[in-house]
């Protein structure tokens, strides 16, 4: 294998696409790298372009010359933007590429390698690192059987070798990814209904294996990838998309049997281990969603049915635990004789840990004691506790009229929620109609030309 180094030809000719939007900055620090490959055959880099509003082509244009730019109008998306640049490169083999990612001399070099000693090998996948150059990031990935969530091996761990060998894996992360043009062959391009982004490479990787193609994790081509190490929580729009897409994927690629049997229990257990209420109104939008695009796939009337009906069941018990979940914040206010309870600021009785001498002393103590109490400190204490009382009365009140808001709104939203599920229960079925409507136009329209 070593020999090959110096045959350029026997290596396979690379497009490596760089998907970008607004990214100036990002490819200003880490398209250089990609300049200065030491890979033996030949290659170019694409600059796939969505839509940007900042000067991104111009600075390509006027400090990389050599780069060809595929811009397009708007923004397509991770899997719209990428499936314009794989229709346009029509090399060997393809690179999906993030603009935030830095790789090293040898790293396209490595990434081939495993594809000119196994032809069965179709996409093989970088070892990522975070930006300090020493936490894991991705080392392939695999997908967690039957709520299909994916995981990247030793995530976030330091690199001590523990990633160090090549192996077959469930899927690798579309920030460094490389595919063989026998693979899109045979499999097409990205699926863009996983827009605007999480889970097309899932798919594609699944498919490629189905196809026949082995997908390989590759530990010597090393990438930083400079994402945060510290990065926020999800936005409701990402939480929205990974689980619409999530759900996506497990109709695409499960079984009817899979479904009801294996991913619907877990999911409602899923489900139901929720907290966060804005996460379980999210949920409850995506079984109601996803239930739509069910004619899309190829299912007969009472798989559709069955489908249907698991989807429709797990909206409704989305809306039945933010109920719980909502009654559950009305039971842990505290009535009106705890809140008083705490309230009051009672008067401690008198200690003195100081030895005394004699009981006159004692008795002198406890007297002043007394009168200190009595005409300094309880005055104040019951002043405060007028002011605790009035402050009591006014949040009770408060408490009131919040506890009958939320009684009127929870009336309010199970009414909604029986007719959003009777409304997506409907509209189903309305596509479906429409769907078994056209195949028949489509028939007699085929019939009629026959004639």
């Amino acid at each position: 294998m070593d020999s090959l180094i110096n045959a350029p030809a026997m290596w396979p000719r690379v497009s490596l696409l760089v998907l970008n939007w607004n990214g100036r900055n990002l490819l200003q620090q880490y398209l250089p790298s990609l300049t200065q490959l030491d890979y033996p055959g030949r290659y170019e880099i694409v600059l796939v372009d969505n839509g940007s509003a900042d000067d991104s082509l111009p600075f390509v244009q006027a400090n990389f010359p050599t780069i060809r730019i595929i811009a397009n109008k708007e923004n397509l998306g991770f899997s719209g933007g990428m499936n314009r640049g794989l229709q346009q490169a029509g090399n060997d083999v393809t690179i999906w590429l993030n603009n935030d990612v830095e790789v090293r001399p040898d790293w396209l070099t490595e990434l081939v390698r495993p594809m000119l000693a196994d032809p069965a090998v179709g996409i093989t996948g970088a070892k990522l690192v975070f930006g300090d150059g020493r936490t894991l990031q991705h080392a392939g990935a695999m997908l967690e059987y039957p709520l299909a969530i994916g995981r990247h091996r030793f995530y976030k761990q330091p690199d001590n070798a523990q990633a160090d060998e090549l192996c077959d894996v469930d899927y690798v992360t579309g920030a460094a990814l490389a595919v063989r043009r026998e693979v899109l062959d045979a499999i097409r391009l990205i699926d863009e209904a996983f827009s605007p982004i999480y889970y097309e490479e899932v798919d594609f990787c699944r498919r490629a294996i189905e196809a026949g193609f082995r997908v390989v994790y590759v530990p010597t081509a090393v990438a930083t990838h400079h994402e945060s190490l510290t990065m926020g929580p999800m936005s409701e729009r990402q939480y929205y998309d990974l689980n619409r897409n999530r759900l996506y994927y497990v109709l695409k690629h499960y079984t009817p049997a899979q479904f009801l049997q294996d991913f619907l229990p877990a999911e409602q257990a899923n489900l139901a281990s929720l907290s966060h209420m804005p996460q379980i109104k999210l949920m409850r939008r995506v079984y109601q969603d996803i239930a739509l695009v069910l004619p899309k796939f190829k299912l007969s009337e009472q798989e559709w049915s069955a489908y249907l009906s698991g989807l429709l069941a797990l909206a409704t018990a989305a809306s039945e635990h933010l109920s719980r979940s909502q009654k559950r914040v009305k039971s842990g206010m505290m009535d009106k004789k705890v809140l008083w309870e705490k309230a009051v600021v009672q008067e401690r009785p008198f200690t003195s840990h100081t030895p005394l001498v004699g009981p006159l002393l004692t008795w002198f103590r406890a007297r002043w004691n007394n009168i200190s109490t009595t005409w300094y400190v309880r005055p104040l204490l019951q002043q405060q506790n007028e002011f605790n009382q009035l402050l009591l009365q006014n949040l009770q009140t408060f408490s009131q009229e919040i506890q009958a808001t939320i009684s009127q709104l929870d009336e309010r939203l199970v009414a909604q929620d029986h007719d959003l599920v009777t409304n997506s229960r409907q509209m189903a079925e309305l596509t479906m109609q429409i769907k078994q409507m056209n195949e028949r136009l489509a028939a007699l329209e085929e019939v009629i030309g026959d004639r």
